[in-house]
C-alpha cells in the first residue's frame, strides 16, 4: 500500500524496531532506547 502513493503529495516517517524492509520515499527510523529515542518520545 505505501508504494503506491505519490512522494510528492505526501511526506510518511515510521519508528521502527528493528527496520525490517527498505521502502522507497518512506522515512524510517529505529528506536534507540540506549540514546532515550523510543516509541513514546
Amino acid at each position: 500500500m505505501l508504494k503506491n502513493f505519490n512522494p510528492l503529495e505526501f511526506n510518511i516517517s515510521t519508528l521502527e524496531d528493528p527496520v525490517e524492509y527498505d521502502i522507497e520515499y518512506v522515512n524510517q527510523s529505529q528506536v534507540k532506547p540506549e540514546i532515550g529515542y523510543t516509541f513514546s518520545t
